[in-house]
Parts: C-alpha cells; sequence; structure tokens
C-alpha cells in the first residue's frame, strides 16, 4: 500500500525545491515518516512539517509538491498523526507565499467532505476546521457540515463543528442567508448540552453580535457564574478553549464589528458578574487579556509595539497594534476621545477585575496608568457623552 501511497515521490526534484530551511531534499523521508509504525518517528515528522513545508504563515514551493501526498495519507492511511495533518492542510490554505499550494489543499474538498464520517473523532473535528479555512469552497462543505453536526454524538467533535461551521459562513463571501443560520444557531442555542449551547451562542456573537439571541446572553452570563458548567476537554487540537470569558474576549474582538454601544453594553454586564465572583480564577487568568482586547479593539491598529508581561499562564509576549494619533509612553496624547473609546475606558475605569495586578498596557497606548488618572483623564479630555 505504501507503494501505492507515494507512487511518483521520487520523480521529483526535490533535491532543487526549497522549504524553510533551503533544499527540500528531506521531503520524501519525511513524508515516509508520517506514516511511520514507530509512534515517535511519526510524531517527530509531524513535528518538523510545522517547521520546514509551513513556517510561521509562509508556505514554500515544496509546499506544493508535498500536499497531494499528505492528502493521500489522511485519506488512505490510518496513521495517528492524521490529525495534525489535517491541521497543517488548513495553515497552509491560509498561508502566504505559493498560490498553487493553496490549490493543491482546495483540491482535496471531496476527501475532506468524506472524513467528516470518519471513524476517528478528533479527524472528524480537525476536518471541520480544515473546512472552515476553504471559504472559496463553502457551497460544497457547507451542508455535509451541518449534517456532520446533527449526526455527531461526541460532545468535543460537536462543538468543534458548530465552530467551524460559523467561521466558514463569516469567511465566505458566497451568497448565504444569513437569516437561515441565525435561526439555525438560535435553534443549537437550546440544546440540552451546555458546551454546545455556549459554542453555539458565540457562533451568534460572531455572525451578528449586534442583535443577540436573548438566549444567547443567558448562556454568557451563566457561564461566568459556573465556568465548570461549559467547560470541555476538546479532542481536537484546533478547538477553542470554551470557557464563558474565553468567549468574552471573543465578544470584545467583535466590538468594530457591530452595534458598539449594544456590544459594550453587553460587555459591560458580564464583567461586572466577574467582579461579583471575587475567588473565580478567571480573575487571574483572564483581565489582562479582556483589558487588552478591549483597548485594541476600540484605538485600532497602526504602529507595531512589542512589548510583554509575567502572567499566571507564564510569560507572554503580545505585538500591540494601534491606530489613530501619536503614541506616547509618557504621557496621555489624546485630546479627543469617540463614543467608542471613551465609552471602553470607562468601562475599565469602573470593573475592579482590570485592576487586580500592576501593569503597562494603558500607558503603552498613550493613557493614564493608575485608575484614579484614568477617571480624572476621561473627566478632562475633549470626548462626547457617554451612556453607559
Amino acid at each position: 500500500m505504501k507503494d501505492d501511497l507515494f507512487r511518483g515521490l521520487d520523480a521529483i526534484d526535490w533535491d532543487n525545491l526549497t522549504h524553510a530551511y533551503g533544499s527540500a531534499k528531506d521531503i520524501p523521508q519525511l513524508l515516509r515518516d508520517l506514516v511511520s509504525d514507530d509512534d515517535e518517528v511519526s510524531k517527530q515528522a509531524s513535528y518538523d512539517s510545522f517547521g520546514n513545508i509551513w513556517h510561521q504563515g509562509t508556505i514554500y514551493e515544496a509546499t506544493t509538491y508535498a500536499v497531494p501526498f499528505l492528502i493521500k495519507i489522511v485519506h488512505q492511511t490510518q496513521s495517528l498523526q492524521r490529525p495534525h495533518i489535517l491541521m497543517l492542510l488548513g495553515e497552509i490554505a491560509t498561508g502566504y507565499g505559493q498560490d498553487k499550494a493553496i490549490e493543491a489543499v482546495r483540491d482535496g474538498i471531496l476527501i475532506y467532505l468524506e472524513l467528516l464520517t470518519d471513524e476517528d473523532t478528533v479527524v472528524r473535528g480537525e476536518v471541520g476546521g480544515l473546512l472552515s479555512k476553504l471559504p472559496l469552497d463553502v457551497a460544497q462543505s457547507i451542508h455535509p457540515l451541518e449534517n456532520a453536526i446533527r449526526e455527531e454524538v461526541v460532545v468535543s467533535t460537536k462543538v468543534s463543528l458548530i465552530d467551524s461551521l460559523a467561521q466558514l459562513i463569516d469567511k465566505s463571501n458566497y451568497d448565504i442567508n444569513l437569516d437561515q443560520y441565525l435561526t439555525y444557531f438560535s435553534e443549537l442555542v437550546r440544546d440540552s448540552v451546555p458546551s454546545v449551547q455556549l459554542a453555539s451562542a458565540m457562533s451568534l456573537a460572531r455572525l451578528d453580535g449586534s442583535n443577540l439571541d436573548v438566549k444567547a446572553i443567558d448562556i454568557f452570563m451563566d457561564g461566568l457564574a459556573h465556568p465548570e458548567k461549559y467547560s470541555i476537554q476538546p479532542e481536537t487540537t484546533s478547538a477553542r478553549n470554551y470557557e464563558a470569558v474565553e468567549w468574552l474576549i471573543y465578544l470584545i474582538e467583535l466590538l468594530t464589528r457591530f452595534d458598539s454601544r449594544m456590544m459594550l453594553s453587553q460587555i459591560d454586564n458580564l464583567l461586572s458578574e466577574i467582579d461579583s465572583k471575587k475567588s473565580l480564577l478567571v480573575r487571574r487568568q483572564m483581565h489582562r487579556e479582556i483589558a487588552e482586547q478591549m483597548i485594541i479593539s476600540t484605538f485600532g491598529i497602526d504602529v507595531l509595539k512589542h512589548y510583554s508581561w509575567a502572567s499566571s499562564q507564564g510569560h507572554r509576549t503580545y505585538y500591540v497594534l494601534r491606530k489613530g494619533d501619536a503614541l506616547s509612553l509618557s504621557t496621555p496624547t489624546w485630546l479627543k476621545l469617540n463614543l467608542l473609546q471613551h465609552n471602553t475606558l470607562k468601562i475599565i475605569a469602573k470593573h475592579d477585575v482590570f485592576w487586580d495586578y500592576e501593569t503597562n498596557l494603558l500607558a503603552i497606548h498613550g493613557l493614564p496608568q493608575k485608575r484614579e488618572d484614568l477617571r480624572k483623564f476621561l473627566k478632562s479630555v475633549n470626548s462626547v457623552d457617554s451612556d453607559l
């Protein structure tokens, strides 16, 4: 079978093709190692493939030639690396540098649809993630994804597929009846399984955050009060962490896409829930991420700044992007704020969750760093009236 799997592999002039580290002459052995009976060998090959034929978003000429063999491996073998290969194909599909490699991934669409019914639950979840990264093929994949969600019995995989369907719809320019899918996700929000409810609520927020189903808002609120109720251990490597506060961060990402005042009002209420849970672990883990996302979402993208801090989850490095006036790291430079910016800063000043630990996050964006200074700044700066 392996002879058939790799037919034509050695006829390719790999020595004169390149990947991230130069000559691609090592790729034939890497592909064969992916189906090795030795688990350690196949794991190493999978790890290496994320560094050579795809590297931090870049794809190479060797990638185009490797993709057909990767597709054959996920289709024709039971390699333990199939979930990782599907994830790799998804990264290649959204990579840059070689349009032919992206087209090579798209050539496998019928195989991916077949894998939605694979016996391996991890494969089913990962192939959903791959399909979500092929928006040009939405006409072929959207209904099979719906069917897969309906038939799926493993909760973590079902949650992953729901998220994949919402991502696919969100990214596609295809003529999709959005109202039909808003109704679809609204029905799933009323599922009996909490994690399915939360994934569906997030899908609604992704697609129409300015007009959230009342039930979806209730799910977010309940998730903050009882995060353990909604937590799952995803079996797919691409599945998101479905705890409520992770979703809150995504809600904040949506600020500039929909009706900002309505979104801020909802976020304000959700943050009040966090403030009321003084011992909630999420306060320690997430407050910086929430603050960062609120500021980035409302102050935009322009100047690249690099900074880092230590958090309870370990040392993290963030690349902060913003747009607008010149940035100052010492004194506030904002002479006027728009409604969204003013209300965002007002929420940050209001909620305890942002002030548990000292951070230079605000100063980096040319804003007062201390809570009382921020409150004074909001009173003195030329800003529009706030209705929060």
